[in-house]
């Protein structure tokens, strides 16, 4: 309670006193008041329930939030990230589903989160970039594959021995395993069953054997053979395919290494690529074939679509084609074909003309090793396979059909295995890839004139 008085107050509570005494009667109260006040503005307040709940509340969430941001960054370092490069998007997704599935143990033990990253041209121009950013990296192996490996760790040699001889050193650069081989994609020769049936004809096994094929063949279908020379990849396996076939791998190799080094086709022409024999000799006997009817004579024009259209008509006695390619084919129509290797030639050492699929990685850290490696593992190839429809790498995994058994097979009884086709194999570039194609369409076109 507050006291304040006036001078009558003081007047009646001093009677009897002097003025002295009032007057100190007047300030104690008056000093004894001030403190009181003092007192009373220094008390803290009490806070009530619903204080005491907001403030917390407001703890439970703070403390949460560092929680969870905490979580968000450890989980950013256990992240894997995966790139691809030129990879369909049914074989990416056929690695996806391996990595995320929730039996890999490896993966899930290791990583919380799986980042994957489909990459351009000019992405995979910066190799170093490339090693910085990602931790694996999966694309088909040529010239491409082979710089983006120079950043890659080493391999174990051990993994490589669940692979064949000949596909292991799919995997090396400069003889050091750099590459995990994975899966193998094939350019086959399709041959109709009916017209072949009809003729009483064995499938060819040799050059001369599928050039006389195609001879008896010509009685039955209007192009004894075809291939969708329109698309880049299919028209330089072609002219792969008969390069191998004629001058083995080594004049293979030696066709691969002069086209890298060249700035247009006539660079590239009168290599010598092995006995009396030149990529212009080469083009020259897929002239003659054009000009015998054993080929359509616009085979360098011809797309997927077209082929399709001559299939429904049974025009058709034998296809060149990827089995990427196969697959996507309708079954009323492939069902009628017979696949076999590109016959070869009379020559020692040859190569399959089959792209493969590769994995490296870009850290020396255990459990990025042990990812990769894992894809070798024989159930692993054995998913990959079922997936994607194409043959794998191991030797022992169970293979999605016939047709994938078959290139694993011919893979392995090849002396220099699977080797990429010439687009992928000498250049870089898409562009440059493209440019050399169209060098070949410019002169099938001249010198059939």
């Amino acid at each position: 309670m507050t006291h304040e008085y006036t001078i009558f107050e003081i007047k009646a509570r001093g009677v009897g006193r002097n003025k002295t005494t009032c007057y100190s009667i007047f300030m104690s109260e008056k000093r004894s008041d001030n403190i009181k006040k003092q007192r009373q503005r220094t008390k803290p307040k009490r806070l009530s329930v619903k204080q005491y709940m907001f403030i917390a509340v407001v703890l439970v969430l703070l403390i949460t939030t560092v929680g969870i941001f905490g979580i968000i960054r450890y989980s950013d370092t256990r992240r894997l990230d995966v790139a691809y490069y030129g990879v369909p998007e049914s074989i990416a997704t056929a690695i996806n589903a391996v990595l995320e599935n929730p039996d890999n143990a490896t993966v899930q033990k290791k990583y919380s989160r799986l980042r994957i990253v489909q990459l351009a041209e000019s992405d995979i121009r910066n190799t170093k970039r490339i090693a910085k950013k990602y931790d694996l990296l999966f694309m088909w192996n040529g010239a491409n594959a082979a710089n983006a490996a120079e950043k890659a760790v080493v391999l174990p040699e051990s993994v490589y021995n669940l692979f064949p001889a000949s596909v292991r050193h799919t995997g090396k650069v400069n003889n050091v395993p750099k590459m995990l081989p994975l899966l193998l994609d094939h350019y086959e020769l399709a041959c109709y069953r009916t017209y072949r049936n009809n003729a009483g004809l064995a499938l060819p096994e040799t050059f001369n054997e599928l050039e006389s094929y195609l001879h008896t063949i010509k009685g039955y279908a209007d192009y004894p053979l075809i291939c969708a020379g329109k698309t880049d990849a299919t028209l330089t396996a072609f002219i792969s395919a008969f390069t191998e076939s004629l001058a083995g791998s080594e004049g293979y190799a030696t066709l691969v290494k002069a086209a890298a080094g060249a700035d247009c086709l006539s660079d590239v022409l009168d290599v010598s690529l092995g006995k009396n024999i030149s990529l212009a000799s080469i083009l020259g006997i897929i002239k003659q074939w054009q000009h015998e009817g054993l080929i359509h004579p616009q085979w360098y024009n011809v797309t997927e679509k077209d082929i399709e259209s001559y299939m429904e008509e049974h025009r058709l006695g034998a296809i060149f084609m990827p089995l990427s390619e196969h697959r996507v084919k309708p079954l009323i129509l492939i069902k009628y074909y017979d696949t076999v290797q590109f016959p070869k030639g009379d020559v020692a050492n040859h190569a399959l003309i089959a792209p493969v699929l590769v994995g490296m990685a870009f850290r020396n850290d255990a459990s990025q090793l042990a990812v990769l490696e894992h894809f070798a593992h024989t159930d692993l190839q054995m998913l990959l396979s079922q997936h994607s429809k194409l043959a794998p790498a191991s030797a022992r995994a169970e293979a999605h059909d016939v047709q994938a058994d078959d290139v694993r097979f011919w893979a392995a009884s090849c002396t220099d295995g699977p080797v990429p086709e010439l687009g992928k194999a000498a250049f870089a570039s898409p562009v440059k890839t493209a440019a050399f194609a169209e060098e070949i369409r410019a002169y099938m076109a001249f010198t059939q004139e």
